[in-house]
């Protein structure tokens, strides 16, 4: 929870709450974005040896920010731009 503070409070497995900056909560949410689109790119370079980059801009940050399974958009890039190739 977000405190008006700018802190953020968590409670850990024995319920006592932790308090952490809003910097470490958005750069834990950086990694964690890097590593969910890192997954993204590497199956597609796999299925069809090109990057995310090579392919139109999608709302990749939107995406993860809703919970999007890195399947899912796997496949939504595969339907929309590869389609002719398989």
């Amino acid at each position: 929870m977000k405190l008006r503070s700018g802190k953020i409070l968590s409670k850990t497995e024995n319920h006592n709450p932790i308090y952490k900056s809003q910097k470490d909560y958005e750069k834990k949410l950086k990694i964690n974005f890097k590593k969910w689109k890192t997954l993204i790119n590497n199956k597609i370079l796999f299925h069809y040896n090109m990057s995310c980059e090579d392919i139109p801009d999608l709302p990749y940050y939107d995406y993860f920010v809703e919970g999007v399974p890195v399947e899912q958009i796997v496949e939504y890039i595969k339907k929309e731009f590869f389609f002719y190739i398989e």
